[in-house]
């Protein structure tokens, strides 16, 4: 076997610099840098960790960073399992070399974070978090998602779907025209533009595609979507799961974007009327909120997370908190209170920019609301006699349908289609079964569903060929109604009979049935974006019964390292989605995967995840842990401890071949991990104990001089190491002669 003279002259320098200098990293003994690395720009990604009141916490985050000197500052944003979202970041160096800092969220509690690994150049951090007032703390990792000038994508609509699910990206600073937009998701390649401006883009997910990140080139820059988008939408098997104990009159629900939440609104019956938050991990109220004038009818969330809204007869539109369901400020106008059944009479622009909002009265109107200015820009005015309900608006967002019932019972009910911006009627209209309540547009925008509660019956119009039919239901007062996220059932709320109808999408016709509870009054139904749960909103008996049989897998990553952790099944993508949900007894093999200069630790949490492999029977929680090989990388410097302290600077020419050594080669393998990571258990001692001894710090430069001339020179050194060899054999074979002569 032939040997390559530059292998061989490598492994020659490994062996001496691993002997000699082990070179390690990130300053250790030196200075700290007077000014911090450049965080400018937007960061996201995932958190997670214990609190002592609550158990597991998890969610995700985003900052937007400006770096001066010696602190980065901006604000940021927490999701998930947390109280206060908004709030003001800030950090700079410690004495230890890292970046840290504080998050303040008043009045909630502040929080202080630590980045214990950062690579500026590849856009990626870790680190770890405390919240003193709690005693809660945990891990955190994140990447760079935009630089400054560039453009941002702050969500996308829906957060998942398969091929062919029409989405809309919103953010700022893209470019006018389509083709300067590069648009690509994981695994499916560059997705079909329908419509594009600088705020907002609308795409078709191309085939092929995978959960994973969404991303955007433009003539400027590339920007990454702050979640990865999620194609594991498949619906779960209908099966009556759980309920939730929501209290009052539930009559209409809807999910947060990440899934993890739904809101139920109770409209004033014998209690005040508000909105309940329920967990759908574990069906658990999480808080509860009262709206003391007017009842509430209708729920939405907005699709950044942040935002929900609430249509109260009597008051207008109440805006809460998404984390806390806090009232922010109520919109006046006048909604609701008529004798229908209305859950579904709100609806978001897919931009999340615009509410639309019928009034349930007869002559009534459609408002369309700019949530920017909180002001009615547009109506959409209806005659005497008809009465405008449920809305769904088409996922490319260029056009809305409005459920219409004939209040004379004279068979004129219909949907109307109108333009969302100016409610101006459209062309699209079609005719319906009696009392039309509620509409669902399917996800790749094909088709438009509707609930007739007098008929028992749901109506579906095909959009491209306009053709409308009309198929029965086996429940009584179809009421609510929603589209899964794949795009292949159709879930129909039955008032009176205390069911749920699932329709076969692509033929409108009922497949099966989950009977809730008689007199439970289900009336408003919603499906979470994962597509593995849906609640109905049971108007008798104060519970959102759940329908789906998936658990929750949680992932938690800990230690001073970065990496990342995915799944298979599809769904983790940790990272920046951390939890997701599966099927009863799915077998999920996790990946860890570590990035540069990190080590991959091993796996703790549940039992079942020692080796990586979990069987989900029951909700589950992993934790992979990862190990930074530089001590201090948040400074952006990389010495070495002893040759830092032999040669007076980490900056020496010397100490830049061995740290490029370091990367380069003994990092690029196990073995030389495992060595690197040895050394910076022991070096920093012997570092501390040469550098104040001026003949100690010479004797260490000339032992390191031959290693750094063996680096920089490979060839030269093995000439050098077989020369000596030839002599050493020459001097052996002359002295064996000589003992044996």
């Amino acid at each position: 076997m032939r040997t390559n003279p530059r292998r061989a002259g490598a492994v020659i320098a490994a062996f001496a610099a691993a002997m000699l200098a082990g070179c390690g990293g990130g300053g250790g003994s030196s200075p700290p840098p007077p000014a911090i690395p450049d965080l400018s720009g937007v960061w996201a990604g995932a958190w997670q960790g214990s609190d002592p009141a609550l158990g597991l916490v998890t969610g995700t985050w985003e900052a937007e960073l400006s770096g001066s000197g010696n602190t980065a500052t901006g604000s940021a944003t927490l999701l998930g399992d947390v109280d206060c979202m908004d709030g003001v970041v800030e950090g700079g160096l410690d004495n230890l070399g890292f970046v840290s800092g504080t998050f303040l969220r008043a009045p909630c509690q502040l929080n202080r974070w630590t980045l214990t690994a950062l690579d500026v150049d590849a856009g990626s951090a870790a680190g770890s978090w405390t919240q003193d007032g709690s005693g809660a703390t945990g891990t955190l990792s994140g990447v760079r998602i935009a630089v400054p000038g560039g453009p941002r994508i702050r969500f996308v609509n829906p957060p998942g779907g398969i091929a062919g699910t029409i989405v809309t990206i919103v953010g700022e600073a893209f470019a006018a025209a389509d083709a300067d937009n590069a648009l690509t998701f994981a695994g499916g390649g560059a997705a079909t533009l329908l419509a594009s401006s600088p705020t907002t883009l609308v795409a078709v997910t191309p085939a092929g595609t995978s959960t994973g990140p969404v991303s955007l080139v433009t003539p400027t820059a590339r920007a990454l979507a702050p979640r990865a988008f999620e194609t594991e939408v498949v619906t779960s098997a209908p099966a009556l799961t759980g309920a939730a104990a929501v209290g009052g009159q539930p009559v209409s629900v809807a999910f947060s974007p990440d899934s993890r939440k739904a809101y139920v609104a109770r409209r004033a019956g014998g209690v005040a009327g508000g909105v309940s938050l329920v967990s759908s991990v574990n069906d658990a109220l999480i808080t509860a909120t009262t709206i003391a004038t007017g009842s509430p009818e209708s729920v939405v969330a907005s699709p950044d997370g942040k935002r929900v809204y609430v249509a109260v007869a009597g008051n207008g539109i109440v805006a809460l908190d998404a984390a806390l369901i806090q009232p922010l400020h109520t919109i006046p106008l006048a909604f609701g209170g008529g004798a229908l059944d209305n859950p579904q009479g709100l609806a978001l622009t897919p931009d999340g920019r615009r509410l639309l909002v019928s009034d349930n009265q007869a002559g009534g109107s459609v408002r369309i609301v700019d949530l920017a200015s909180r002001t009615v820009i547009a109506t959409r005015a209806f005659a005497a006699g008809e009465i405008p309900l449920g809305i769904a608006v088409h996922p490319a967002g260029q056009r809305a349908y409005v459920a219409v019932a004939d209040a004379t019972l004279a068979g004129l009910d219909k949907v109307v289609a109108f333009d969302p911006l100016t409610g101006a009627t459209l062309p699209g209209g079609f005719a319906t079964g009696r009392r039309p309540i509620a509409v669902a547009v399917t996800p790749d925008g094909s088709s438009v569903f509707v609930a007739n509660q007098f008929d028992q019956s749901v109506t579906r119009h095909q959009i491209a060929s306009a053709t409308t039919s009309t198929a029965p239901v086996g429940g009584a007062a179809p009421t609510g109604i929603a589209a899964s996220p794949d795009g292949s059932r159709i879930y129909v709320s039955n008032r009176d009979d205390g069911s749920v109808s699932v329709l076969v999408a692509a033929t409108g016709f009922e497949a099966a049935r989950v009977d809730v509870a008689p007199g439970l009054a289900p009336t408003g139904i919603a499906i979470a974006p994962d597509g593995r749960k849906a609640y109905t909103a049971d108007a008798n008996s104060g519970t959102a019964s759940a329908i789906g049989g998936s658990v929750t897998l949680s992932v938690a990553r800990a230690g001073t390292g970065i990496g990342s952790v995915t799944s298979t099944p599809a769904g983790i993508v940790c990272g920046t989605t951390c939890q997701a949900a599966f099927e009863f007894g799915t077998e999920v093999v996790l990946t860890a995967s570590a990035s540069d200069n990190s080590l991959f630790a091993g796996w703790s949490g549940d039992a079942d995840c020692a080796d990586g492999r979990v069987t989900m029977t029951a909700n589950r929680s992993c934790i992979a842990t990862f190990t930074w090989l530089d001590p201090a990388p948040s400074a952006g410097f990389g010495g070495c401890f002893i040759a830092t302290a032999a040669f007076g600077s980490d900056m020496a020419p010397e100490v830049a071949r061995l740290r490029a050594f370091r990367d380069r080669h003994l990092l690029s393998n196990a073995a030389g991990r495992a060595f690197v990571r040895a050394y910076y258990a022991w070096s920093p001692p012997f570092a501390d104990f040469i550098r104040e001894r001026d003949g100690l710090r010479r004797i260490v430069r000339a032992g390191l001089w031959p290693v750094v001339q063996a680096i920089a020179h490979p060839m030269a050194a093995i000439g050098a190491g077989a020369a000596g060899l030839a002599l050493f054999a020459v001097f052996a074979l002359r002295r064996r002669r000589a003992v044996l002569g």
